[in-house]
């Protein structure tokens, strides 16, 4: 049996890990929750799960565009953490969020050759992703899920309710 110093420096490792991904509000609020980081505390936890969970990276390169959304990067970030570095198109698309449904049908949000990545005259990615105004970006995925469904579930995080999210599957 784990004592209590062991129990608190893997949780100190755990949450060093997980600010690769996450920024330490959603650390907190995952602590406050007492949403399981170490997979060690389950007796007694009251965490909420979600219909989508954020995947740290996707290695099925896969995927194509399915669909689209208008949203702030910087609201992105807020909710979500900053993305991951784009998967094969590193010129192309410099940010990715990676989404898996309980099914596992993985969805992903990316821009899509709107950075300096791509285009010198665009803004650099920290811009980019730092940005307030709503942008179109990409919502991929391998064919399978429900593409609706998980606008509605970005659109309800995100709180931007609006016309220009309600875009079909391609």
């Amino acid at each position: 049996m784990m004592n209590k110093d062991e129990h608190l420096k893997d949780i100190q490792k755990a949450i060093s890990k997980a600010s690769e991904y996450y920024t330490a509000s959603e650390i907190g609020r995952f602590i406050a929750n007492d949403t399981c980081l170490l997979g060690a505390a389950d007796a007694g936890s009251r965490s909420f799960e979600e219909p989508y969970k954020r995947l740290a990276t996707w290695d099925n390169f896969c995927g194509y565009r399915v669909g689209d959304l208008r949203a702030s990067p910087s609201r992105l970030v807020e909710v979500f953490g900053r993305p991951t570095r784009g998967g094969s198109d590193v010129y192309k698309v410099s940010g990715e969020y990676y989404f898996q449904d309980k099914e596992k049908n993985v969805f992903y949000i990316y821009d899509w050759k709107q950075t300096s990545l791509y285009d010198k005259d665009y803004p650099t990615p920290k811009c980019f992703w730092s940005f307030d105004g709503k942008v179109e970006l990409g919502i991929g995925g391998n064919g399978n899920g429900s593409v609706i469904n998980f606008q509605s579930w970005l659109i309800d995080r995100l709180k931007e309710d609006d016309d220009d999210n309600n875009k079909r599957n391609r």
